[in-house]
């Protein structure tokens, strides 16, 4: 990262289709073995995270994202990294 714009922003490496966390706590479980044993794997229902919420400044935050799924386009990133596109 090279590139002056990309200066003090964090880019996400993503490859392939959306997953949720669940998913990728369970997919590192799998191939890491006893390396993962604390990565928490459990699904915590929404309503309980909104009920959790009334009390609960930190849970509160998340609450307004419950629920999104927000597809990303990895070339959005390479451009305003300076890294072009392998896909385009």
């Amino acid at each position: 990262m090279t590139d002056p714009q990309a200066r003090g922003q964090r880019f996400l490496a993503c490859a392939g289709d959306f997953m949720r966390l669940v998913e990728m706590a369970r997919v590192l479980k799998e191939r890491m073995g006893p390396a993962a044993r604390r990565v928490p794997a459990r699904e915590i229902p929404d309503w309980l995270v909104r009920a959790f919420a009334l009390v609960d400044p930190t849970a509160r935050q998340i609450v307004p994202e419950l629920g999104k799924i927000e597809e990303r386009d990895e070339r959005e990133g390479d451009a305003d990294a300076g890294l072009g596109s392998a896909t385009a």
